[in-house]
């Protein structure tokens, strides 16, 4: 199942180091609704939705709901997942005219379901989870009164666990760790004095895995 672990551990974590609180100003607070897609270079599609919220521009919370669906077979059948994670976010330092870049530390959890044909049919429950942990630094160049490039480096620490039971009580599970080194580009345009539309590509390593991925988000201030 190394495969599998390399992509529960890789797509739902590398894919967002950072919330919405990135793009605001302390003491504005704000609503972000997005959505984005990654892919592995092996074939593996995640795609997913999320919600959150920023206070003050210096916590944030917020949940992510997605389907990953996996190029290798499990038991010669196709294999998903869908995926729901909940991530907190604190930024410990925030650029201004003193501080030339920002910090941001968070953690994150996912709770995986998987699905196949087989699994199915023999009523066997395969879950997951994974628990992630880590850091971004990142900072903003202000190319007009409207629009800023942000780009950010950030590195997480990544433990996860898969588990397969069946109905007689029968289980067998495994675990993992990894380190994931991710690379973002924050497009963001100011659409209206409190209002932020937000194109991010982005790109993680991991071992011998590769991940590139696009997220689009609005942040809606709230003050």
């Amino acid at each position: 199942m190394r495969s599998i672990f390399t992509v529960i551990t890789f797509l739902v974590i590398a894919v967002s180091v950072y919330g919405q609180g990135a793009y605001l100003e302390r003491g504005q607070s704000g609503i972000d609704i997005g959505a984005g897609f990654s892919t592995t270079d092996d074939g593996n599609d995640y795609f997913f939705g999320n919600v959150g919220y920023s206070v003050s521009g210096i916590f944030d919370f917020g949940i992510s709901v997605g389907r990953l669906s996996y190029d290798e077979k499990l038991f010669d059948s196709d294999l998903s997942a869908t995926v729901i994670s909940p991530n907190i976010t604190v930024y410990a330092l925030k650029q201004n005219d003193d501080i030339p870049l920002s910090f941001a530390i968070g953690a994150g959890y996912e709770w995986v379901s998987y699905s196949n044909d087989v699994l199915n049919d023999y009523n066997i429950d395969m879950t997951g989870w994974a628990f992630s942990v880590g850091g971004s630094l990142f900072g903003y160049f202000q190319a007009s009164n409207s629009f800023r490039i942000q780009p950010s480096v950030s590195f997480s620490y990544v433990t996860a666990e898969i588990k397969l039971e069946d109905n007689y009580g029968n289980e067998e599970s495994e675990k993992d760790d990894t380190t994931v080194f991710s690379l973002a580009l924050g497009l963001a345009f100011n659409t209206s004095p409190k209002n932020i539309l937000v194109i991010s590509p982005r790109v993680g390593i991991s071992e011998n895995t590769t991940i590139s991925g696009v997220v689009l988000s609005f942040i809606f201030g709230t003050n």
